[in-house]
Protein backbone atom coordinates (compact mmCIF):
# COMPACT_ATOMS: atom_id res chain seq x y z
CA UNK A 1 0.00 0.00 0.00
CA UNK A 2 1.29 3.40 -0.87
CA UNK A 3 1.00 6.34 1.25
CA UNK A 4 0.46 9.55 0.47
CA UNK A 5 3.57 12.39 0.45
CA UNK A 6 5.05 13.32 3.90
CA UNK A 7 3.06 10.59 5.80
CA UNK A 8 5.64 8.30 7.52
CA UNK A 9 4.95 4.94 7.20
CA UNK A 10 3.75 2.93 10.70
CA UNK A 11 6.32 1.67 12.82
CA UNK A 12 4.54 -0.54 14.75
CA UNK A 13 5.05 -4.81 13.81
CA UNK A 14 2.93 -7.40 14.93
CA UNK A 15 4.84 -10.59 15.60
CA UNK A 16 3.78 -14.37 16.18
CA UNK A 17 5.60 -16.66 18.55
CA UNK A 18 5.61 -20.33 18.67
CA UNK A 19 2.92 -21.06 21.00
CA UNK A 20 0.60 -19.09 18.40
CA UNK A 21 1.01 -15.85 20.84
CA UNK A 22 1.08 -12.78 18.88
CA UNK A 23 2.30 -9.57 20.09
CA UNK A 24 3.16 -5.71 19.27
CA UNK A 25 6.36 -4.56 18.57
CA UNK A 26 7.97 -0.43 17.96
CA UNK A 27 10.24 -0.79 14.92
CA UNK A 28 12.42 1.40 16.62
CA UNK A 29 15.67 1.07 14.59
CA UNK A 30 13.60 1.31 11.26
CA UNK A 31 14.11 -2.14 10.17
CA UNK A 32 13.21 -2.97 7.06
CA UNK A 33 10.77 -5.88 7.56
CA UNK A 34 8.17 -8.34 5.99
CA UNK A 35 5.72 -10.45 6.62
CA UNK A 36 7.88 -13.60 7.19
CA UNK A 37 10.75 -12.18 8.50
CA UNK A 38 12.36 -13.55 11.54
CA UNK A 39 13.15 -11.73 14.72
CA UNK A 40 14.14 -11.81 18.10
CA UNK A 41 12.82 -9.80 21.18
CA UNK A 42 13.18 -9.51 24.57
CA UNK A 43 11.28 -11.28 26.93
CA UNK A 44 11.95 -12.30 30.87
CA UNK A 45 14.58 -13.92 30.96
CA UNK A 46 16.21 -13.97 27.89
CA UNK A 47 14.93 -13.49 24.02
CA UNK A 48 12.32 -14.81 22.20
CA UNK A 49 12.24 -15.46 18.43
CA UNK A 50 9.04 -14.55 16.45
CA UNK A 51 7.80 -14.30 12.88
CA UNK A 52 6.30 -10.47 11.93
CA UNK A 53 2.92 -11.14 10.51
CA UNK A 54 1.59 -8.12 10.02
CA UNK A 55 3.16 -4.62 8.76
CA UNK A 56 1.97 -1.13 7.98
CA UNK A 57 -1.10 0.31 7.85
CA UNK A 58 -2.28 -3.20 8.25
CA UNK A 59 -1.01 -3.09 11.66
CA UNK A 60 -2.80 0.21 12.55
CA UNK A 61 -6.04 -1.75 11.99
CA UNK A 62 -5.13 -4.82 13.90
CA UNK A 63 -4.50 -2.37 16.95
CA UNK A 64 -7.81 -0.97 16.35
CA UNK A 65 -9.58 -4.20 16.52
CA UNK A 66 -7.96 -5.22 19.70
CA UNK A 67 -8.19 -1.84 21.33
CA UNK A 68 -4.32 -1.33 21.76
CA UNK A 69 -3.24 2.03 21.86
CA UNK A 70 -0.45 2.80 20.16
CA UNK A 71 1.44 4.31 23.06
CA UNK A 72 -0.12 1.48 25.03
CA UNK A 73 2.30 -0.90 27.77
CA UNK A 74 1.60 -3.46 25.62
CA UNK A 75 3.78 -2.65 22.73
CA UNK A 76 7.33 -4.13 23.48
CA UNK A 77 10.22 -1.60 22.37
CA UNK A 78 13.00 -4.31 22.05
CA UNK A 79 13.10 -5.96 18.34
CA UNK A 80 16.23 -7.08 16.49
CA UNK A 81 15.69 -8.56 12.92
CA UNK A 82 17.49 -12.25 13.06
CA UNK A 83 16.70 -13.83 9.66
CA UNK A 84 15.20 -13.04 6.17
CA UNK A 85 12.98 -15.80 5.26
CA UNK A 86 13.96 -17.95 2.91
CA UNK A 87 16.55 -18.96 5.37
Amino acid sequence: MTLPNGVAPFQIVEVRFKNGRKAFFNNQENLTLSIGDIVATEASPGHDVGVVTLTGELVRVQMKKKKVAVDSEEVKKDLQKSFSKGY
